[in-house]
């Protein structure tokens, strides 16, 4: 079929780019929304928004493919890719280094004090002579020692 209303393989493949960044973009909206911490916040935000827009610039790319713009977009690309997520890990390094709380479900957390190899920290472990129970270290995800601001004690 040729003519006006007729879509050609570049039109296919760039509405498709177009659309399925949008769609990327919605997600990582979503998860912005129903997400319950921050970090998990920012993780759904990097990740899907970045190949959100990469797959949008993409698809111009093949909905316009001339040298200028090409190399344009391709560039743009290739510092959306570079850059989103190093600003993620920015962002999520940030809210750890200012104490943002975290839910349970983000444990282990990774960039805190490492644990006793021990086990002198676990629950039960009985190290207080009394049979087991809490420590005052319990529930935080730190070791209850370090203050908003520091990185590892």
């Amino acid at each position: 079929m040729t003519g006006p209303g007729a879509w050609d393989a570049f039109d296919i493949i760039a509405r498709a780019l177009v659309g399925l960044g949008v769609f990327l973009i919605a997600v990582g909206t979503i998860g912005l929304i129903r997400l319950r911490d921050a970090y998990l916040r920012i993780n759904a935000v990097a990740k899907a928004a970045a190949l959100g827009v990469v797959c949008v610039l993409l698809g111009v790319m093949f909905w316009n493919p001339q040298p200028l713009t090409v190399a344009t977009l391709l560039l743009a690309v290739l510092l959306q890719l570079f850059t989103a997520p190093l600003a993620g890990y920015a962002a999520g390094r940030a809210a750890h280094r200012s104490g943002v709380p975290r839910v349970a479900a983000t444990d282990p957390d990774e960039l805190g004090p490492h644990p006793d190899p021990a086990g002198a920290h676990e629950t039960g472990s009985g190290r207080d002579g009394d049979g087991g129970g809490s420590t005052a270290a319990e529930g935080t995800g730190d070791g209850g020692t370090r203050s908003p601001g520091s990185l590892n004690g």
